[in-house]
C-alpha cells in the first residue's frame, strides 16, 4: 500500500505487511519497544495507534501467542489501554493514549498534594482491581509491569495504565521479564524475607504523613 509517502517503516502480517506505519518511538527496554504508529483508513484518513514490538522468544509457540492475544483483547476497562489487534508475530497494536507519564507529571507537579495524586490514580487502581478479580477472564490477571512510566496522565486528569507486554493470567504460562525497581519483591528471593524488606521500605501504613505518602507515589 504505502500510501503515506515517506521512508519510515511499515509492518503487519505476511498477507498485509503495509498495515501499520511506524512513526516515532515512544519508549523501550529489555521487554521490547513501543512505537507511535499510523493505520491508513482511507485515501486521506488515518488513525493513530501504539504498537508494542516484543523481542523474539524461541520457547513460545504460535498457540501460546494466540492465547495471549485473546487474553489481551478480553481486558476492558477505561483505566487500561485498549488492545486493538494483537499481531501474529509478537507485536501488539493498542489505542494511542495521549498525555504524559506519571513520572513526567510528578516532575512537573512537585507540589501536588497527596489527595490530588491519589485522585489521579483512582482509575488505574480500579483497572487493576478489575483484572485482579478475574471477572472478565474467569481467573485473575496480573499486569506485570506497573510503574510510573507505564501510567499515562491525560489532560482531563484521568489516568490510564499502558504497556501490556508482561500481562499474565493466573493459571497460564507466565511471561518473563520485570522492571526491578517496581516488581513484587518476592520475585527476587524468599517471600518472607522480601515481605519484611517491603514493610521496612514502606513504613507504617498511614497516609497522615504527607511527606512519606508523597515519597511513595513519587518513586
Amino acid at each position: 500500500m504505502n500510501s503515506l509517502e515517506d521512508d519510515r517503516y511499515w509492518m503487519g502480517s505476511a498477507k498485509s505487511p503495509d498495515t501499520y506505519q511506524l512513526i516515532s518511538p515512544l519508549g523501550g527496554g529489555g521487554e521490547g519497544e513501543v512505537w507511535k504508529g499510523v493505520v491508513p483508513l482511507s485515501e486521506s484518513g488515518r488513525g493513530l495507534v501504539a504498537i508494542k514490538i516484543l523481542p523474539p522468544n524461541d520457547g513460545e509457540d504460535q498457540d501460546s501467542w494466540s492465547r495471549y492475544s485473546h487474553l489481551l483483547r478480553s481486558l476492558d476497562h477505561p483505566g487500561l489501554v485498549r488492545v486493538a489487534a494483537p499481531g501474529m508475530h509478537r507485536y501488539v497494536v493498542m489505542k494511542l493514549v495521549e498525555g504524559v507519564t506519571l513520572r513526567e507529571w510528578l516532575d512537573e507537579n512537585p507540589e501536588a498534594p497527596i489527595s490530588h495524586r491519589l485522585r489521579a490514580l483512582m482509575m488505574v487502581a480500579s483497572a487493576l482491581d478489575e483484572i485482579h478479580s478475574g471477572r472478565q477472564t474467569g481467573v485473575p490477571v496480573a499486569h506485570g509491569d506497573v510503574k510510573p512510566s507505564n501510567i499515562i496522565m491525560r489532560k482531563d486528569g484521568s489516568s490510564v495504565l499502558v504497556d501490556l507486554g508482561l500481562t499474565t493470567i493466573a493459571d497460564g504460562q507466565g511471561r518473563t521479564g520485570r522492571s526491578r525497581p517496581y516488581a513484587a519483591p518476592e520475585l527476587f528471593g524468599p517471600i518472607v524475607r522480601a515481605t519484611q524488606k517491603l514493610l521496612q521500605r514502606l513504613g507504617p501504613p498511614t497516609l497522615q504523613d504527607g511527606e512519606q505518602s508523597t515519597t511513595l507515589l513519587g518513586e
